[in-house]
């Protein structure tokens, strides 16, 4: 009688054993999700906290590149008075960019058309509009450019391409000649003299009476 009361002392004992072993068994289990929620918890933060990082550069970048973009065209705009010749049109630029290069860029939108002598002259509604004229200087027809008519046609042009941004983002001179020479090729048909490729760094772009 006395073995099968410890017997069942026993086994009482072994049941809340494996009671006490099953509950710290779902604790622990309870303690790793919420351990590994939390470690989700803050990798989602951190993405979270790159993603913005990522953002506000993103808007900061896109706010510089507007006000660069805004100086240059007040920079440009401080020089809007009466006729110019191309190169004088060039040099107001915060990029200059030479007398060729500005022929090319009038052909593009618009401006200009090549003679049969190959200079660059204004169209006929450049003139009867105002934005060109003409006038003679020892013995040579000279053609001169209204810079705020023929800039406001110039930026309409680009604006209407979406190109006006990308226009005023260049910094060095090279960069914008060759931006010009890629429209001059898309938007013009024929060759301007040996300026059919972008490697005109060696060329004389100086303002050859224009």
């Amino acid at each position: 009688m006395q073995k099968m009361k410890i017997s069942e002392q026993i086994n009482k004992l072994r049941m809340q054993q494996q009671i006490t072993e099953n509950h710290l068994n779902l604790l622990i289990s309870t303690v790793e999700k919420l351990t590994n929620q939390q470690k989700e918890i803050v990798e989602t933060v951190k993405i979270v906290q790159e993603e913005n990082r990522n953002e506000i550069d993103k808007i900061r970048a896109e706010s510089d590149k507007k006000l660069e973009v805004t100086i240059n065209q007040m920079r440009v705009a401080r020089n809007k008075w009466g006729f110019d010749s191309q190169s004088d049109f060039g040099m107001k630029f915060k990029v200059s960019i030479g007398s060729k290069t500005v022929g090319k860029l009038f052909r593009v939108v618009g401006l200009a058309k090549k003679s049969k002598t190959g200079r660059i002259e204004p169209m006929r509604r450049a003139i009867e509009s105002g934005k060109a004229a003409t006038e003679i200087a020892n013995g040579y027809e000279v053609f001169r450019w209204h810079h705020e008519k023929c800039l406001e046609h110039v930026e309409n042009w680009l604006s209407s391409h979406n190109l006006l941004g990308k226009f005023y983002s260049f910094d060095k001179e090279k960069d914008l000649r060759e931006f010009i020479q890629y429209l001059y090729n898309v938007y013009c048909d024929d060759n301007y003299g040996n300026y059919s490729n972008y490697d005109s760094e060696n060329s004389d772009d100086s303002d050859d009476l224009f």
